[in-house]
């Protein structure tokens, strides 16, 4: 059967008691008197030709079929859709005569049913109905339209609409896919569940047309089309196409799903898109201002050089979202997921909200966010934030979890409890005392940052004294009126507070029952800080050559790990107590002055760094610095304190005499005095190497002994050929007999000379010769209670004991297996 019948019009047909056809909820026909059922009272119409049986369609969609009851149940076109002619009366009504099935038959009126009853020559009158006409049928809308009128479930598919005035017509459930509207104007078009699929719209007026669910699949928009001011929730735009600037401003399309489509340069300012799905939707160069997206998903979404003004984006998905060149300025993308989005070339980003917004591995490089709302569940993990301008920003608690900050703007920011662990921020500007407190950098690098006055630990200024009570705290007695000062600020002193003058008329610690005091003169005041409940930062594992952390607050810092040094790399006036730098490379750095009461340096690379007037006492409690395995070669004590030090298995190189000629050597182990006789005739016997194995110190197959002086002096050559990346450690040993009356010793010292590998020019690792002097002004640094590299006090020399014996350790380190210059750092 044939589905080619045009829209013939919409009906209604009554009795001559006033009964109207009805279609009941389940599809059957009857009859109704009741006013309510009137928007079940009609029946679209359509035919072939004129005056050619038609086809009934109930207000359910469906079409009356020639079963045996009236009713309203089958789809478009099925070979049982009923074939009904009207047969007109002379009185002007008419009667339906349903065609074949096997024989005609008259629908006809039985109370409030109707039936299908066998056509006669004499028909009865309850087979007559009255029809009025409630929409003119296609022809006549194509000449006049249909301004206001009922098209209800009309069937208008392919059919040509052009120009067409379907003003405020209700459209609701009609079927116009692959219909032509050029030209045509809709404006205020009721269009509930309306198929327009495949339609041609590029010059068509759809202004304020409201209806829930339309479908608007791969139809065509351009310049002439207008959706201004459309309500459409749930309407379905799938992969439609905008050949032009459609004019869509205002659409409110809650819901909505325009995926897949093409819609560059439309103007869709103040539209409200609400939990649309615009996944793969292409919207380059459009005019969204003021638009709402909050809550749609707008994954690889295309919003390249578009205008997004004031564009709200609240809880929105817009994962793998490019943004180049897009005005994103006022734009709020509160809880917004940003994944992967590409935000870095965008023309303007003044005044963004990033409250609680996920940026994970999105590029924001090079923003000025210093106006941009931005929370502590804000999250940058993995995001690209180079150069980006953070300045004065309140950052604290943000996540950027392996995040790249390149010479990020960051002075003045405040980044406590932040997570930056394996951030990158090479390069970046954070000076202005910033506050780090309980940020947790694991794994991050800081290289060539300048972070003068930084505040890492959790000590805070509580108040302050005037300069001349420096004289009562240098007698190791509290000011007059201290305690009144402390309590203004509510500072509790608990039990008999006891003052440890550390250096006099600059800095004192005041212990009690509670968390300690520490005073010390900063400008014309004596400050007073104490540690708070907050946490620390964590820095373990940093990377931060030429570092500057110039009066830097570093209290009980977790530094484990970390590698500092290079040329400009200076911690003067830091505060470092208590600060954990164990198994740290520090080589080369320059402490001079730092306060590192009670540190951890254990198994830290000191080669070459410099100490002088470092403060390395006990802190609190009497609680030592420890120093245990370090590698102190090299390393300048002067005027440095270490008293209380632990020193224990530390590596020190010391000045010594070698056949009358000055040398420095690093004490590493002894050997049995029977090798002196294969040490004496420069062979290197398998005895020999295997007391060096013993020790952890395997000699090379090419190694050589020189006789600087029978039975007291001798040098071992330890070179490996130029080109070998293996051997790291000590190029040469010095074994010198112990000068001691009745000792028959023989002590190995690493010789001054370290070979290391390291990357260089070309990305390419190299071998490279690291030279280093005795430790400086070690001796005068100590005080009877330091620990020595031997295990024993500093008091126990003397006695049978001598220097040498207190500076060589039990179990030393093995030389650093990397050393950084100045400008060539370790990896």
């Amino acid at each position: 059967m044939g589905t080619t019948r045009s829209f013939a019009g919409k009906w209604r047909f009554a009795t001559a008691s006033d009964l109207w056809v009805t279609t009941r909820s389940d599809g059957v026909l009857v009859l109704s008197s009741n006013a309510e059922d009137a928007s079940a009272q009609w029946l679209n119409a359509y035919a072939e030709t004129s005056g050619s049986p038609l086809w009934l369609q109930g207000t359910n969609g469906l079409y009356v079929s020639s079963s045996a009851t009236p009713q309203a149940d089958q789809e478009r076109g099925t070979s049982v859709v009923a074939q009904i002619r009207l047969e007109a009366d002379d009185s002007g009504a008419f009667r339906l005569r349903r065609l074949g099935t096997p024989a005609d038959s008259y629908l006809s009126a039985a109370g409030t049913s109707l039936q299908w009853v066998p056509v006669s020559t004499s028909p009865s009158a309850s087979t007559l109905f009255t029809r009025s006409v409630i929409t003119q049928d296609l022809a006549v809308i194509q000449a006049f339209g249909a301004m206001g009128g009922n098209l209800r479930h009309a069937w208008l598919s392919d059919e040509n609409l052009d120009n067409c005035a379907l003003m405020a017509a209700d459209l609701s459930d009609a079927d116009l896919h692959g219909a032509t509207l050029v030209g045509a104007t809709l404006a205020n078009a009721a269009v509930n569940r309306t198929l327009f699929v495949g339609c041609d719209l590029s010059k068509t007026d759809m202004s304020n047309v409201h209806g829930t669910n339309a479908s608007f699949d791969t139809v065509t928009l351009g310049d002439g089309t207008s959706l201004m001011a459309a309500n459409l929730p749930g309407a379905v735009f799938r992969g439609c196409n905008a050949t032009g600037s459609a004019v869509m401003n205002g659409l409110e399309a809650i819901g909505a799903d325009f995926s897949g489509a093409s819609l560059p340069r439309v103007i869709l300012n103040n539209a409200i898109l609400h939990e649309a799905n615009l996944v793969n939707v292409n919207l380059e160069e459009a005019s969204l201002s003021a638009a709402d997206f909050s809550g749609a998903i707008m994954t690889r979404v295309n919003l390249q050089q578009t205008t997004l003004q004031s564009a709200t984006f609240v809880g929105a998905t817009l994962v793998g979202t490019r943004f180049d060149g897009a005005d994103i300025n006022h734009c709020n993308f509160a809880q917004a997921d940003l994944t992967n989005a590409l935000l870095s070339k965008v023309t303007g980003a003044s005044s963004l909200n990033l409250s609680d917004s996920i940026l994970t591995a999105a590029n924001l490089s090079g923003l000025d966010l210093r106006d941009a709302t931005i929370t502590a569940k804000t999250n940058f993990t993995q995001s690209v934030l180079d150069e980006v301008n953070l300045r004065g920003k309140a950052l604290d608690g943000v996540v950027f979890y392996g995040a790249s900050l390149k010479r990020a703007l960051l002075d003045n920011t405040s980044l406590s409890n932040a997570v930056l662990v394996a951030a990158d921020l090479s390069g970046a500007k954070l000076t202005g005392n910033i506050s780090l407190v309980g940020a947790n950098l694991s794994n991050a690098s800081l290289a060539d940052v300048d972070l003068t006055g930084a505040q890492f630990g959790a000590l805070s200024t509580r108040t302050s004294l005037e300069s001349h009570h420096a004289e009562a705290l240098d007698q190791a007695t509290l000011p007059i009126g201290f305690g009144e000062v402390c309590a203004q600020e509510r500072v509790v002193l608990n039990g008999t507070p006891r003052v440890t003058v550390r250096q006099p008329g600059e800095e004192w610690l005041i212990e009690h029952g509670g968390q300690p005091l520490f005073v010390r003169r900063e400008a014309e005041r004596l400050v007073i800080l104490q540690a708070d409940a907050r946490d620390a930062a964590i820095l373990a594992n940093i990377f931060m050559p030429n570092a500057i952390l110039t009066n830097a607050n570093l209290y009980a810092v977790d530094m484990s790990g970390a590698h500092w040094y290079g040329s400009t790399a200076r911690a003067d006036n830091a505060n470092l107590e208590q600060v954990n730098l164990s198994n740290a490379n520090l080589a080369t750095m320059d402490f001079t002055q730092a306060r590192l009461y009670g540190a951890n340096l254990s198994y830290a690379n000191l080669v070459n760094a410099v100490f002088r007037k470092a403060m390395l006492s006990p802190t609190q409690g009497q609680k030592p610095s420890s120093l245990a395995f370090a590698s102190m070669q090299g390393a300048d004590f002067g005027e440095a304190h270490l008293g209380g030090a632990n020193l224990t298995n530390a590596a020190v190189s010391l000045d010594l005499t070698v056949a009358g000629q000055t040398s420095v050597g690093t004490p590493i182990f002894t050997l049995d005095s029977s090798l002196r006789t294969t040490l004496n005739s420069a062979v290197v016997s398998a005895a020999l190497r295997q007391a060096f194995v013993d020790s952890g110190y395997p000699l090379l197959g090419n190694a050589t002994i020189t006789v600087k002086q029978n039975n007291a002096s001798w040098l071992i050559a330890n070179a490996p050929p130029g080109s070998d990346l293996s051997y790291r450690g000590y190029l040469q040993f010095i074994v010198l007999a112990d000068a001691q009356p009745g000792s028959s010793a023989l002590q190995v010292y690493g010789g001054n000379s370290l070979r290391i590998v390291r990357t260089g020019a070309g990305n390419t690792l190299e071998p490279v010769v690291i030279a280093f002097g005795a430790t400086v002004k070690l001796q005068s640094a100590m005080n009877a209670s330091t620990t020595c590299p031997s295990g024993l006090r500093y008091s126990m020399l003397g006695n049978g004991i001598t220097y040498v014996d207190l500076m060589t350790g039990g179990l030393p380190p093995h030389p650093p297996k990397c050393i950084p210059s100045p400008t060539t750092w370790c990896t």
